[in-house]
């Protein structure tokens, strides 16, 4: 089946939902949550796969800071953002130019994620302006960017 390479969970009601990827790139999600069986024994329910539209290997895995229901994935060339509770399509999907290698939400605007790419890009994307391209496309180097992530500059002193 593949290797887990990365859970994203929240603690939510008692509960710790988590939405995990498998080098093959399936979507899986489920909780840590123990129930007893029939004979007694705690045990875990089993994770629900999503029906992935993901080529390859899963490289970004972002649960949204701002709506606990919501992720964003990317594997191959495909960006998709997903539902927890719907798990037969994702509810936003775009096909890009290059292999994404890198993504995250924007902690402060919930419709804002940033992807890296394998060429060097990165794109900036905020959906309330625009679903069908990025707002911002800038080239910051002939390597792939391995690892984009927001900031806060709160307290920075430039002398």
């Amino acid at each position: 089946m593949g290797i887990f390479a990365r859970f994203n969970y929240r603690h939510n009601n008692g509960r710790l939902p988590f939405v995990g990827k498998i080098v093959d790139g399936q979507l899986l999600c489920g909780n840590f949550k123990l129930k007893r069986d029939e004979s007694g024994k705690f045990i875990t329910e089993q994770p629900e796969y999503f029906n992935s539209i993901l080529e390859g290997a899963v490289t970004v895995l972002a649960c949204s800071p701002f709506i606990s229901d919501i992720f964003l994935s990317a594997g191959g060339k495909t960006i998709a953002i997903w539902d927890h509770n719907i798990k037969s399509a994702p509810v936003y999907r775009r096909e890009r130019n290059a292999y994404i290698t890198s993504g995250q939400w924007s902690p402060t605007r919930p419709a804002l994620f940033l992807l890296g790419f394998q060429d060097g890009s990165i794109e900036v994307w905020d959906l309330l302006s625009n679903l069908y391209q990025p707002s911002v496309i800038r080239f910051m180097s002939t390597s792939a960017i391995t690892s984009v992530s927001i900031q806060s500059l709160t307290g920075f002193h430039l002398f």
